[in-house]
């Protein structure tokens, strides 16, 4: 397998070379002298680590690709292609990938398996390899903003809670801080910009983060931030009391009772912190976490054959004429675990896929089709 993967890497990597007409690598690993005279050549800055390296991660990527959209095939060569650890997946001989879950391995209680020996670990196009058996279908279920929902109820904001229940919470938001009037068609620039906002604000969110995330200036991002602690004072008020409290109390706790103890914790280097970051992230991930163990244990109860977690999704399969039976019964499974954490239902999104199919990610098809080519290519 690591030999016809190396092809197919190989292959990649000339079509990239050929389509920027310049040589990133150079006896077979990618050089990052080249790298840099090459950003220095097409008058690109850059982002680099505390050694000097570039930083060649997706997130930097991504940033750098929205100030400078012509790096958009060098981004998915390395995102795609040379980050991959496909070969690291365990699979069985029933063709099935099997790993530890890790359940609780974090602090807040989420289950945090191997991304290397996980499917979901993995970049979207390889998704591609899950398939239901024969006769079967299988579904993928999340929540819809789950996060944001838990800070809405926890917080007690009455405006969030009511925002999030509308069918679209982020353009709710854009209507409620007066962006855009409330007949208006949705502007999918804009209601990606509040998505980003409202998704980043309870984690503490700066200007400056905000501003590199979207592509827009700091004043900008400092108005849509400012726009919504105004919008949901109570939300943004309860995120503040929360990290108050925890300094105090030395302890946090779920609604079910998972608990972290927030109190300097030893390093290699002496002792350390909780930042108010990873405070502020407890609530949200220990309650989601609650939430997900809530939603498995019920439907396993109903029968539903639960194949795999994800963050905040579920994957399971069943036989084609029972398939639309089991999406529906652990929809509301998932929709009464959201309840009970939060007091109100929250929504679920499904994806389905029946045999022959098999599970494509939004953004991952075209890679997989050049993928599966260059394979059938190197194979003959």
């Amino acid at each position: 397998m690591s030999g016809v993967w190396d092809l197919i890497k190989a292959r990649y990597i000339s079509e990239i070379e050929a389509t920027y007409n310049y040589q990133f690598h150079v006896g077979g690993s990618f050089n990052h002298g080249r790298f840099m005279d090459w950003l220095a050549a097409e008058g690109m800055t850059w982002q680099f680590t505390g050694t000097g390296s570039p930083k060649l991660d997706d997130d930097t990527f991504r940033e750098m690709e929205r100030r400078y959209p012509q790096l958009g095939s060098l981004r998915r060569l390395f995102s795609h292609i040379l980050e991959m650890k496909v070969t690291a997946l365990p699979v069985g001989v029933d063709d099935r990938n099997r790993c530890l879950s890790s359940v609780f391995a974090t602090v807040t209680g989420r289950t945090m398996p191997s991304s290397a020996k996980h499917i979901w670990g993995q970049t979207r196009w390889i998704r591609g390899l899950i398939r239901p058996p024969e006769g079967y279908g299988l579904a993928v279920l999340d929540w819809k903003a789950q996060e944001y929902a838990i800070t809405a109820a926890l917080s007690g904001d009455s405006r969030m809670i009511d925002d999030y229940q509308k069918e679209d919470p982020y353009w709710a938001f854009a209507v409620a801080a007066h962006l855009s009037g409330a007949d208006a068609a949705i502007d999918k620039k804009l209601r990606g910009q509040c998505k980003v906002i409202c998704l980043g604000i309870p984690y503490g969110m700066t200007e400056h983060a905000a501003a590199a995330q979207l592509g827009v200036s700091l004043p900008y991002a400092h108005a849509l931030i400012r726009l919504h602690k105004a919008t949901y004072h109570v939300a943004d008020r309860w995120v503040q009391n929360v990290v108050h409290r925890a300094l105090v109390d030395e302890i946090m706790a779920t609604k079910f009772g998972w608990k972290w103890r927030c109190v300097p914790y030893q390093t290699a280097t002496g002792y350390d912190f909780p930042t108010a970051r990873s405070i502020r992230n407890f609530y949200c991930q220990g309650n989601g976490a609650d939430m997900m163990r809530g939603a498995v244990v019920r439907a396993w109860l109903a029968g539903i054959r639960v194949v795999s977690t994800m963050h905040d999704a579920l994957m399971i399969v069943a036989p084609l004429t029972a398939l639309d039976h089991a999406v529906a019964v652990t929809s509301q499974c998932m929709v009464e675990a959201g309840r009970a954490l939060t007091g109100f239902g929250l929504r679920v999104d499904v994806h389905i896929v029946r045999w022959p199919d098999r599970f494509m990610d939004e953004g991952g098809a075209s890679t997989w089709e050049r993928t599966m080519g260059i394979l059938r290519e190197v194979s003959q």
